[in-house]
Protein backbone atom coordinates (compact mmCIF):
# COMPACT_ATOMS: atom_id res chain seq x y z
CA UNK A 1 0.00 0.00 0.00
CA UNK A 2 1.76 3.40 -1.42
CA UNK A 3 2.33 5.98 1.98
CA UNK A 4 0.57 9.18 1.60
CA UNK A 5 3.21 12.18 1.78
CA UNK A 6 2.93 13.79 5.33
CA UNK A 7 -0.49 15.93 6.21
CA UNK A 8 0.39 19.61 6.59
CA UNK A 9 -2.00 22.51 8.34
CA UNK A 10 -2.64 24.42 5.22
CA UNK A 11 -3.68 20.94 3.80
CA UNK A 12 -6.31 20.65 6.74
CA UNK A 13 -7.43 24.21 6.31
CA UNK A 14 -8.10 23.95 2.38
CA UNK A 15 -10.11 20.79 2.93
CA UNK A 16 -12.23 22.52 5.35
CA UNK A 17 -12.63 25.47 3.24
CA UNK A 18 -13.62 22.94 0.94
CA UNK A 19 -16.03 21.10 2.87
CA UNK A 20 -17.64 24.50 3.90
CA UNK A 21 -18.12 25.15 0.49
CA UNK A 22 -20.04 22.50 -0.47
CA UNK A 23 -22.00 23.19 2.81
CA UNK A 24 -21.10 19.52 4.11
CA UNK A 25 -20.03 18.86 7.44
CA UNK A 26 -16.44 19.85 9.11
CA UNK A 27 -15.70 16.44 10.45
CA UNK A 28 -12.30 15.44 11.24
CA UNK A 29 -13.00 12.13 9.30
CA UNK A 30 -14.06 14.16 6.37
CA UNK A 31 -10.45 15.94 6.14
CA UNK A 32 -8.95 12.83 6.67
CA UNK A 33 -10.83 11.51 3.79
CA UNK A 34 -9.52 14.46 1.41
CA UNK A 35 -5.94 14.73 3.35
CA UNK A 36 -5.23 11.36 4.51
CA UNK A 37 -3.51 11.52 8.05
CA UNK A 38 -4.66 10.09 11.66
CA UNK A 39 -6.97 11.45 14.10
CA UNK A 40 -4.06 12.45 16.75
CA UNK A 41 -2.43 14.91 13.76
CA UNK A 42 -4.95 16.41 11.88
CA UNK A 43 -7.73 16.94 14.68
CA UNK A 44 -6.00 19.55 16.32
CA UNK A 45 -5.07 21.22 12.61
CA UNK A 46 -9.24 20.94 12.19
CA UNK A 47 -9.47 22.58 16.08
CA UNK A 48 -7.10 25.25 15.24
CA UNK A 49 -8.70 25.96 11.84
CA UNK A 50 -12.36 26.06 13.51
CA UNK A 51 -11.17 28.45 16.07
CA UNK A 52 -10.20 30.80 13.37
CA UNK A 53 -13.56 30.76 11.79
CA UNK A 54 -16.09 30.94 15.12
CA UNK A 55 -18.00 34.07 15.90
CA UNK A 56 -17.22 36.13 18.58
CA UNK A 57 -19.43 35.96 21.97
CA UNK A 58 -21.95 38.83 22.78
CA UNK A 59 -20.75 41.88 24.56
CA UNK A 60 -21.39 41.90 28.57
CA UNK A 61 -25.23 43.52 29.24
CA UNK A 62 -25.06 46.89 30.54
CA UNK A 63 -26.19 47.23 34.35
CA UNK A 64 -29.70 48.86 34.39
CA UNK A 65 -30.25 52.29 36.17
CA UNK A 66 -32.15 51.00 39.24
CA UNK A 67 -30.18 48.67 40.30
CA UNK A 68 -27.50 51.55 40.09
CA UNK A 69 -29.92 53.70 42.22
CA UNK A 70 -30.26 50.80 44.89
CA UNK A 71 -27.09 50.41 45.34
CA UNK A 72 -26.04 53.98 45.75
CA UNK A 73 -28.65 53.58 48.73
CA UNK A 74 -27.43 50.63 49.98
CA UNK A 75 -23.83 51.00 50.10
CA UNK A 76 -23.32 48.95 54.02
CA UNK A 77 -25.55 46.32 53.04
CA UNK A 78 -24.56 46.21 49.71
CA UNK A 79 -21.30 45.99 50.34
CA UNK A 80 -21.51 42.63 52.79
CA UNK A 81 -24.11 41.09 50.46
CA UNK A 82 -22.17 41.67 47.24
CA UNK A 83 -18.79 40.31 49.31
CA UNK A 84 -20.79 37.53 50.70
CA UNK A 85 -22.25 36.47 47.09
CA UNK A 86 -19.27 37.11 45.32
CA UNK A 87 -17.26 35.10 47.87
CA UNK A 88 -19.97 31.80 47.53
CA UNK A 89 -19.65 32.14 43.99
CA UNK A 90 -16.54 32.27 43.20
CA UNK A 91 -15.67 29.72 45.87
CA UNK A 92 -18.83 27.60 44.24
CA UNK A 93 -17.17 27.67 40.33
CA UNK A 94 -13.94 27.36 41.56
CA UNK A 95 -15.60 24.20 43.56
CA UNK A 96 -17.59 22.84 40.16
CA UNK A 97 -14.27 23.28 37.75
CA UNK A 98 -11.74 21.30 40.34
CA UNK A 99 -15.12 18.73 40.48
CA UNK A 100 -15.39 19.40 35.95
CA UNK A 101 -11.38 18.59 35.89
CA UNK A 102 -11.16 15.60 37.96
CA UNK A 103 -14.47 13.84 36.36
CA UNK A 104 -12.45 15.14 32.36
CA UNK A 105 -9.27 14.04 33.61
CA UNK A 106 -10.87 10.18 34.13
CA UNK A 107 -13.08 10.44 31.35
CA UNK A 108 -9.52 11.25 29.26
CA UNK A 109 -7.38 8.71 30.76
CA UNK A 110 -10.74 6.24 29.51
CA UNK A 111 -10.89 7.42 26.22
CA UNK A 112 -7.19 7.09 25.88
CA UNK A 113 -7.15 3.30 26.76
CA UNK A 114 -10.42 3.07 24.78
CA UNK A 115 -8.69 4.47 21.94
CA UNK A 116 -5.30 2.15 22.58
CA UNK A 117 -7.89 -0.60 22.57
CA UNK A 118 -9.36 0.25 19.04
CA UNK A 119 -5.61 0.77 17.64
CA UNK A 120 -4.66 -2.99 18.44
CA UNK A 121 -8.10 -3.93 16.85
CA UNK A 122 -7.69 -1.61 13.79
CA UNK A 123 -4.36 -3.33 13.31
CA UNK A 124 -5.54 -6.89 13.43
CA UNK A 125 -8.54 -6.19 11.33
CA UNK A 126 -5.98 -4.91 8.35
CA UNK A 127 -4.67 -8.10 8.79
CA UNK A 128 -7.92 -10.24 7.94
CA UNK A 129 -10.51 -10.80 5.90
CA UNK A 130 -13.37 -8.58 4.30
CA UNK A 131 -15.00 -8.95 7.92
CA UNK A 132 -12.39 -7.11 9.62
CA UNK A 133 -12.15 -4.44 7.23
CA UNK A 134 -16.01 -4.05 8.23
CA UNK A 135 -14.41 -3.86 11.66
CA UNK A 136 -11.80 -1.02 10.73
CA UNK A 137 -14.21 1.26 9.67
CA UNK A 138 -15.97 1.16 12.65
CA UNK A 139 -12.99 1.10 14.62
CA UNK A 140 -12.61 4.83 13.03
CA UNK A 141 -16.04 5.92 13.41
CA UNK A 142 -15.22 4.99 17.25
CA UNK A 143 -12.24 6.64 17.30
CA UNK A 144 -13.32 9.91 15.74
CA UNK A 145 -16.21 10.26 18.17
CA UNK A 146 -14.16 9.69 21.38
CA UNK A 147 -11.61 12.37 19.79
CA UNK A 148 -14.58 14.75 19.37
CA UNK A 149 -15.89 14.02 22.60
CA UNK A 150 -12.60 15.01 23.87
CA UNK A 151 -12.06 18.36 22.06
CA UNK A 152 -16.09 18.90 23.34
CA UNK A 153 -14.22 18.05 27.44
CA UNK A 154 -11.53 20.28 26.89
CA UNK A 155 -13.32 23.71 25.31
CA UNK A 156 -15.84 22.77 28.42
CA UNK A 157 -12.36 22.61 30.77
CA UNK A 158 -11.34 25.86 29.02
CA UNK A 159 -14.89 27.62 29.55
CA UNK A 160 -14.98 27.15 32.98
CA UNK A 161 -11.44 28.50 33.28
CA UNK A 162 -12.66 31.42 31.01
CA UNK A 163 -16.09 31.74 33.24
CA UNK A 164 -13.61 31.57 36.54
CA UNK A 165 -11.77 33.93 35.17
CA UNK A 166 -13.72 36.77 34.81
CA UNK A 167 -15.99 36.17 37.94
CA UNK A 168 -12.71 37.28 39.63
CA UNK A 169 -12.57 40.12 37.56
CA UNK A 170 -16.31 41.12 37.92
CA UNK A 171 -15.68 40.58 42.27
CA UNK A 172 -12.92 42.77 41.78
CA UNK A 173 -14.43 45.15 40.05
CA UNK A 174 -17.31 44.87 42.25
CA UNK A 175 -15.18 45.28 45.48
CA UNK A 176 -13.20 48.34 43.61
CA UNK A 177 -16.99 49.94 42.79
CA UNK A 178 -18.18 49.74 46.25
CA UNK A 179 -15.17 50.77 47.71
CA UNK A 180 -15.40 54.15 46.02
CA UNK A 181 -19.46 54.40 46.57
CA UNK A 182 -18.34 54.10 50.41
CA UNK A 183 -15.69 56.78 50.09
CA UNK A 184 -17.93 59.50 48.62
CA UNK A 185 -20.49 59.19 51.23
Amino acid sequence: MARRSPVTQDAVNEACNRLQGENKPITVNAVITLTGGSFSTVGPWVKAWRETHTAPLASAIPLPENVTQAMHKAVSDLWASASALATERVTNAEQDLKEARERFSTELAEYATEVKRLERELKRAQQSTQKSKTLLSESRAKTAALQLENATLEARINDRTEELERLREAYDKLQEELLNIAKAT
